[in-house]
């Protein structure tokens, strides 16, 4: 069977969508990935055995760029048996598909509660855009719901949002659940941040990866303040040097904090290493008023039990569900004073505790499990299209 991939950015770092292609291929799909144009990249290319075009446009938040996303869909997907659309703007370009070409099978990759998104307003944005912004999300919130009833199946990343979204959509499916593991991988090359950044090597490094932070959304203020200039602990963030990045570098030098420090962001392959260098992973988002947030099952946090570093993370459901199960870290409550702080010098004064389990329970929570349900869930649409 052909499948074809919807994406809604230029694949550079969307290690989910690369591993459910990969699997695929290896078990005798053909595989292509339509994503968005970038100047810098080419504009076709094979990886791991599938193909990667990148024909949309740059722009598709935008509004005027719907009708034209929708055209390339159709026009490049008329030729495969499964369109598979990752997130609410390819939702809406499989769902064109669909209503063309009725025979095929349409499924919805959804990787976040995107009708619970909160809006990452920036600093300085004029009233007239924040209005504009409200009200084009309130658009495709209602485009998402109306676009998953022609949808044949859908997926999501775990169990708090397969709840909500069955719901939600009022649909007759059940979501089928593949949580956004790495694969396993031994540390062979561990990257020596604290001599990066001249952290004396007994000081406790505390380390958030992530493309993108923004201010006022995330709970890294609250962290910050915790963790600011405390004698024997730093913090480091490995992220994109967006204007997010830059509101938060703001704060730390207005706070006047010196063992707040900043890393770009890098390769998928180099995540352990780099995060195998560090004492502590953080995953801080407290954020009761945006579900999103709140029902998440961060990359990150698998990412850090891969690297084989305690993880401090909040009170969400999904976190406590895999943290205090496999007893890898400490999840806080940030309502409560210096709930951070507290919770690392907890991890700390525990360390080889919490850093053994992280070794042990990595070998259940990583992409072999996960990659089995999405070989199963396709075996299964092939053998209904087959009779």
């Amino acid at each position: 069977m052909k499948i074809a991939m919807l994406l809604d950015n230029p694949f550079t770092n969307d290690r989910r969508v690369h591993r459910e292609a990969k699997e695929l291929v290896a078990n005798g799909y053909q595989v292509t990935i339509f994503c968005l144009k970038k100047k810098s990249l080419p504009d076709e290319e094979i990886v791991d055995g599938f193909v990667i075009k990148r024909i949309f446009p740059e722009e598709i938040t935008k509004f005027s760029s719907e009708k034209i996303v929708q055209d390339i869909a159709i026009e490049c997907c008329k030729d495969y048996d499964i369109v598979h659309a990752h997130d609410q703007f390819m939702c809406d370009a499989g769902a064109a598909v669909k209503r063309k070409y009725p025979s095929k099978i349409f499924i919805y990759d959804s990787h976040e509660l995107f009708h619970a998104w909160p809006l990452n307003n920036l600093k300085g944005l004029p009233l007239s855009i924040q209005i504009k912004s409200f009200l084009i999300r309130k658009y495709q919130v209602w485009r998402e719901k109306h676009n998953i009833k022609v949808a044949d199946y859908f997926i999501t990343v775990n169990q708090s949002l397969a709840d909500i979204l069955k719901t939600y959509f009022k649909a007759k499916i059940t979501p089928l659940i593949i949580r956004n593991a790495p694969e396993f991988e031994n540390i062979t090359n561990r990257i020596d941040l604290k001599k990066q950044f001249n952290i004396p090597p007994e000081e406790k490094l505390l380390v958030f990866i992530g493309a993108h932070i923004y201010a006022r959304t995330h709970n890294q203020e609250q962290v910050i303040d915790e963790i600011g200039n405390q004698k024997g602990f730093n913090l480091l963030y490995i992220t994109n040097n967006s204007k997010g990045c830059l509101d938060i570098k703001d704060y730390v030098k207005h706070k006047n904090y010196h063992n707040i420090y900043f890393h770009d962001a890098v390769k998928p392959k180099e995540i352990t290493s780099y995060l195998s260098g560090c004492d502590v992973g953080l995953v801080p988002t407290w954020n009761k008023k945006n579900l999103s947030y709140w029902f998440a099952l961060d990359n990150k946090l698998f990412e850090y039990m891969i690297a084989e570093i305690p993880i401090l993370a909040t009170q969400q459901p999904e976190y406590i569900n895999i943290i205090e199960h496999y007893k890898t870290g400490v999840c806080v409550n940030p309502d409560e004073k210096n709930a951070y702080f507290g919770g690392l010098q907890k991890i700390v004064g525990n360390y080889s505790f919490y850093k053994n389990n992280c070794i042990h329970a990595k070998k259940e929570l990583n992409w072999g499990a996960e990659k089995n349900k999405l070989i199963e869930f396709y075996k299964n649409i092939e053998t209904k299209i087959k009779h």
